[in-house]
C-alpha cells in the first residue's frame, strides 16, 4: 500500500517540491517516538523512527500526524522527527 493521495500536502524548497501526507498511527496503539521505533500509518506502510526528538502521540488525540516520505520526516505537531522505511514485516 502507499500513502494516500486525498491526504497529500505539497510545498516547493530549493525548486524540489516535497510531498507530504496527513495520517493517523495505526501501530502501536500509543507511540512514543524514540529513535528505532517503528510505526505503522493508517495506509499501511512501516517506518522506523531514525532520529530526533522524540514525541509522544496516542490514539486519544486522533493519532494525527504528517508524513513527508522524501525527506524522511514525521511531523507531530510542529516538531519533525526523522524516519526512513521500515523493511516488509516489521508488523
Amino acid at each position: 500500500m502507499g500513502l494516500h493521495s486525498s491526504n497529500a500536502l505539497a510545498q516547493t524548497v530549493d525548486t524540489k517540491q516535497i510531498i507530504c501526507y496527513r495520517e493517523s498511527i495505526k501501530n502501536p496503539y500509543s507511540f512514543m517516538g524514540f529513535s528505532g521505533d517503528t510505526f505503522q500509518p493508517s495506509d499501511g506502510s512501516s517506518w522506523k523512527v531514525s532520529g530526533g526528538q522524540y514525541q509522544t502521540i496516542s490514539p486519544y488525540n486522533g493519532g494525527a500526524v504528517v508524513v513527508c516520505p522524501d525527506w524522511g520526516k514525521l511531523i507531530i505537531g510542529s516538531v519533525a522527527i526523522s524516519i526512513q522505511k521500515a523493511s516488509k514485516g516489521s508488523w
